[in-house]
């Protein structure tokens, strides 16, 4: 199984689940990240990392609902599909997400879904770090979150987070980064 290193997507803190080889059919599914951001909060007793405040049942309950998503690499964004629709926490829409590609000059394509805004056009070469969309809930998702896919030559690619863009992010953003305001 191959595997690509990109930098982060979020200037925030996040969790992630990966999607095991056959979990999930199509380049950008199979192997591909969820990524749902978290902050520190205090239940009276301590604080602890949680994806959302109060109930969660709206989509401004969680945390990362409109937040910055950055691109993981530079290249062009050769692909861009818009959902308009926002999904309710809890209840998933089977239509198709909204979603963003980004071709690398080596031929990698790396896809960011459930984003809404984006920032760019097909087209547009995009930087590394640089925003490119917002944070959504849509298509087939429960939750605010980004699913993240890549892919090259029509074999899917294991997402490894650089680090090092990591600890760049959270040098920079400082103690926001664990807060979850950004």
């Amino acid at each position: 199984m191959k595997s690509i290193t990109i930098g982060y997507i979020f200037n925030r803190a996040c969790k992630y689940n990966d999607h095991p080889v056959g979990e999930l059919q199509g380049l950008g599914d199979d192997l591909g990240r969820d990524c749902v951001i978290e902050a520190f909060v205090n239940n009276g007793n301590g604080f602890f990392m949680a994806a959302f405040k109060n109930s969660g049942l709206a989509n401004e309950d969680w945390f990362g609902w409109g937040a910055d998503v950055l691109a993981p690499v530079g290249g062009i964004v050769a692909d861009l599909y818009l959902n308009p629709a926002d999904n309710i926490p809890g209840a998933m829409n089977p239509s198709r997400a909204s979603a963003l590609t980004i071709k690398t000059p080596d031929n990698t394509h790396i896809c960011l879904v459930h984003i809404c805004n984006p920032l760019v056009k097909i087209g547009d070469t995009v930087a590394q770090g640089q925003i490119i969309a917002k944070l959504g809930n849509n298509g087939y998702s429960r939750c605010p979150h980004i699913h993240i896919g890549a892919w090259r030559d029509n074999e899917p690619l294991a997402i490894e987070f650089d680090r090092q863009s990591i600890a760049d992010i959270q040098a920079t953003v400082g103690e926001e980064f664990w807060l979850g305001l950004g």
